[in-house]
Parts: C-alpha cells; sequence; structure tokens
C-alpha cells in the first residue's frame, strides 16, 4: 500500500507567527520493503476548492533519537505538518468556507529509499540505501489525496487559538478600545458580532453590530435621554463637525444593520458580503472612538 498518514489532531499557534499544526501518524505498510527511509518530502495542503494552504517540505519527522530515523513496518510514527498562515490567507479561507465546515487535502511527492541489510565479515550486519523511488501519501484505504473535514465548530476553536477573534477580520486591532471601562459591554458586543460571523449567522452579524453601539452611547452617557448619551459619546473625537459627520456615519450604519432585525415585505436577504461590510465599518468606528487609531 505505501506509506500510510492519518491525521490525529489539528492545533493552531497565534501570533505574531500564526499557523496551524496537523499531527499525523505515519506507517509503513509497503508490500515490499520492511523498513525504508524518508529523503524528502513536498507536501501541498488545499481545500476542497483548491484555495492553496501550504506548498513545501511542511512535514517534520519525530524519532526517538535512540533508534534509526527509518519507518519499519508495524510501527506507528508521529510526525507533523506545518500550514504557516498570514491575515489574507485566514480571511480567504473564512470566505470559502462562508459559515460551514471546511476540508484540507493533502498531496504528496515522497522520496523513499528502501533499507536493505548487507552481511559483513565477523557476523556483522550494515545497512544501506537502495536506490529512491518517488511515491505518496496515502489514506488507510491506499488513496489520494488525503482528505481530512474540519467541523465548523472545531474550526472556531481553532480561529480562536490564532487569536483571530482577537484581532479584527480585516487587521484593525481590537486592543486600540478593548481596555476602555465605558465600551466593555459594546466591546462583548462587537466579539459576539464576530463569533456570529464565524458561524455564518448574518443577520445576527448585523444585530450584535446595532446593540454595541447602543450599549457604547448607554454606558458613555449613564443617562436616561438617548440624545445626550451619544452626544457624549461621539465627543471622544474631539466635538463639533467632526463628531457631527461622525454621528451621521453612525446612524445611517444603524439603519443599514435594521435589515438583520426586523422582517421586510418584499424580503430582504442578508449577505455575507453585507456582513462583512458592517463588521468593517463597525470595527473602524470602535477604533476611533477608543482614542487610539
Amino acid at each position: 500500500m505505501g506509506l500510510v498518514l492519518q491525521v490525529q489532531t489539528v492545533s493552531a499557534q497565534g501570533p505574531p507567527c500564526r499557523s496551524i499544526e496537523l499531527d499525523c501518524i505515519l506507517e509503513n505498510k509497503f508490500g515490499g520493503p520492511s523498513e525504508v527511509a524518508i529523503l524528502e518530502a513536498w507536501v501541498t495542503v488545499v481545500t476542497a476548492r483548491n484555495l492553496t494552504v501550504a506548498d513545501g517540505f511542511c512535514l517534520r519527522q519525530h524519532h526517538v533519537r535512540t533508534e534509526r530515523a527509518t519507518f519499519r513496518t508495524g510501527i506507528r510514527y508521529l510526525c507533523k505538518i506545518s500550514l504557516p498562515l498570514n491575515a489574507e490567507l485566514i480571511e480567504a479561507i473564512e470566505k470559502e468556507r462562508h459559515g460551514q465546515d471546511i476540508e484540507f487535502l493533502i498531496r504528496s511527492r515522497v522520496l523513499v529509499a528502501p533499507i536493505q541489510s548487507m552481511s559483513m565479515e565477523a557476523r556483522q550486519s550494515t545497512f544501506i540505501l537502495a536506490p529512491p523511488e518517488e511515491i505518496e501519501f496515502v489514506d488507510s484505504r491506499g488513496s489520494s489525496p488525503i482528505r481530512h473535514p474540519i467541523a465548523e465548530s472545531e474550526w472556531i476553536k481553532i480561529l480562536t487559538q490564532l487569536k483571530w477573534s482577537e484581532i479584527e477580520l480585516f487587521e484593525v486591532p481590537m486592543e486600540a478600545f478593548s481596555a476602555d471601562t465605558e465600551l466593555q459591554r459594546a466591546i462583548g458586543l462587537v466579539r459576539t458580532a464576530q463569533e456570529r460571523f464565524q458561524q455564518g449567522d448574518w443577520d445576527g452579524t448585523l444585530e450584535s453590530c446595532y446593540r454595541a453601539f447602543e450599549a457604547a452611547s448607554v454606558d458613555a452617557g449613564q443617562t436616561q435621554e438617548k440624545k445626550e448619551n451619544f452626544k457624549k459619546l461621539l465627543d471622544r473625537v474631539g466635538g463639533g463637525e467632526k463628531s457631527e459627520r461622525l454621528n451621521t456615519l453612525i446612524k445611517s450604519l444603524n439603519n443599514y444593520c435594521h435589515l438583520g432585525r426586523h422582517e421586510d415585505f418584499p424580503a430582504v436577504t442578508i449577505t455575507c458580503a453585507d456582513a462583512r461590510a458592517v463588521l468593517r465599518c463597525t470595527l473602524s468606528i470602535f477604533s476611533l472612538l477608543g482614542g487610539r487609531p
């Protein structure tokens, strides 16, 4: 059959060097040689829609240092596939995923050499590499590419490990306003909006963004007068014409958010692009209101 690769667990590394780690089991199930050495392994990982996530020498073998770094039949060996990620790649994966599950396809070109034993004098044996050959990793059925699905709930946990929920989907740092005591309720609602976006809940994203502005104005003003509350929130950017224009911008955004809060006739369909645009605007405005752009 060949070298059988099975993904066991998926974990993630957060900033500054974001990556996804596929912890794998590798087994030698060759019908011929009972021991082989991997000389090199070029691994390509793509999504179901052929978005390239990794393409290179990204497989690391883990061997016990007191033993030969080879693969013998009947033994399960550990290895790891590392997938470096940047913001653009994560966003591209999120666009393709569209609030659903995701699947990685693993293709490979692997150069292996069988290990041969030769008898020497004094009844000693030595081991040599036979001429190498190129193969590919296969799944437990002997098929390639190797498919590894990741459920939506598991992927959201990975995004959290990547700290993607703490860094705005479009690289506006939430740290710019996350320490502001008057914005804590609003920040919680912004995070809820992000989570809803990741779950594909476009209407819910708009609703949470709307509620975030309501919470921010109430906590900033702390009165029963909505206009006074909102004025105090807007005064954070200096007052005058700038605050007035920002007021117009937020009102327009909130009117758009209403599309996700009410049923209309004819029905209005909120799309991923709608939710993404509102989330972008909301985070940018809160970054401005936080006073540390």
